[in-house]
């Protein structure tokens, strides 16, 4: 009592710290009580759904009419779509996803999900978009259009994939225009493009080539090497005839290509000022040359940057099959570098030779005796 009736304005400072400090660690503590409490609930309640859900998800994968469906929580709504698309992804088969699509229409999915897409709640707007897409469900087209170029990238591509999902003919050209978008994995736009029917991807690849910016040339490049390769010929002339000089294009084009067509472009690129344009150059060298580049690739393995002469090596024992044509190679190294590039090749083959000059390990040797013979 005295302390507290004390009038020295420290002394209330201390308490009045002491009592705020209290109600501040006692009010934090009912805080993480309540959240517990609400997690805990919200545990539970997802464990009750899939109780209740997930045999008739399997039903649905193996029926075309499973048991008289249970009257449905619109709480248990987000639980159920969750544990929805889980089983999708989990399956293989268009009979099976038929089976889980015929299951979300007779929940009546659409209808509930479609107020979801304007939800403040973004866990929830990207469930209803998962979902939507998978049911093919045309009225949600209006707000997954607005949603392709969201900031949020898991959200936008979601929107795409709903897109391509319900329809792939106005989908696709919307996919091809954003094939560089930040935060887009390369395999998953892969994925996607994929998703849509043969004649569309052969379609919209050559228009591609005609429309899309110059930076998303390469991107585009990407894509037709790994999934129409036997396109990719004509796809490279058309982006080429449009930027020749186009640098990046020029290195993707030649990292993929094993058209001889190109051998020109990359005699060109080995002379570039750019040390990485000059190494996709001298790699298809040895890809789409003869005999009659080893003069090219040796100058490279003389003088230029160490990345670039491993790539000038390469190339050259792609070009040559004999130890005999190895040695005279090795002959006109005139680089400690080069000559280091050129040995490790060797060994690789198994046509390094021992300390006799006259003596060569042939390619049969196993590594033990290689490194019998040279440490």
């Amino acid at each position: 009592m005295e302390f507290v009736a004390s009038s020295d304005p420290s002394l209330h400072a201390v308490l009045y710290f002491t009592l705020m400090f209290f109600i501040a660690s006692t009010g934090s503590l009912l805080l993480c009580f309540v959240i517990r409490i609400r997690r805990l609930r919200h545990i539970a309640r997802s464990e009750r759904v899939e109780a209740q859900w997930r045999q008739f998800c399997f039903q649905a994968l193996m029926t075309d009419q499973p048991e008289s469906l249970p009257p449905m929580d619109q709480r248990d709504l987000y639980d159920l779509v969750e544990m929805w698309l889980q089983t999708f992804d989990r399956i293989r088969g268009a009979d099976a996803a038929k089976g889980l699509i015929r299951l979300g229409e007779w929940l009546d999915l659409s209808n509930r999900l479609l107020p979801w897409l304007k939800s403040n709640v973004m866990d929830e707007k990207l469930l209803a978009i998962m979902a939507l897409g998978l049911l093919k469900e045309r009225r949600a087209l209006s707000v997954i259009r607005q949603k392709l170029d969201d900031s949020y990238p898991l959200l936008s591509l979601a929107a795409m994939k709903a897109f391509m999902d319900i329809a792939p003919e106005e989908g696709l050209p919307e996919l091809m225009k954003r094939i560089d978008t930040p935060g887009w994995p390369m395999g998953r736009v892969r994925q996607l493009l994929t998703s849509a029917p043969r004649q569309l991807q052969t379609q919209y690849l050559g228009v591609a080539a005609e429309t899309l910016l110059k930076d998303q040339l390469p991107h585009l490049m990407e894509l037709v090497f790994a999934l129409a390769p036997s396109e990719a010929t004509e796809v490279a002339k058309i982006c080429l005839r449009r930027f020749p000089d186009h640098e990046l294009l020029i290195q993707t084009i030649l990292k993929h290509t094993a058209d001889p067509q190109f051998l020109p472009l990359a005699r060109v690129s080995c002379q570039s000022l750019v040390p990485e344009a000059r190494s996709e150059g001298l790699l298809a060298l040895g890809r789409l040359g003869s005999a009659d580049e080893q003069a090219r690739l040796i100058h490279h393995l003389n003088s230029d940057t160490w990345h670039n002469q491993q790539a000038a090596a390469q190339s050259l024992m792609q070009l040559i099959n004999n130890a005999r044509s190895a040695e005279e190679i090795s002959m006109q190294l005139s680089s400690e570098s080069a000559l280091l590039h050129w040995a490790e090749l060797l060994f690789e083959k198994g046509w390094l030779r021992n300390n006799d000059a006259a003596v060569w390990i042939p390619s049969e040797t196993t590594a033990r005796t290689q490194v019998a013979f040279h440490g």
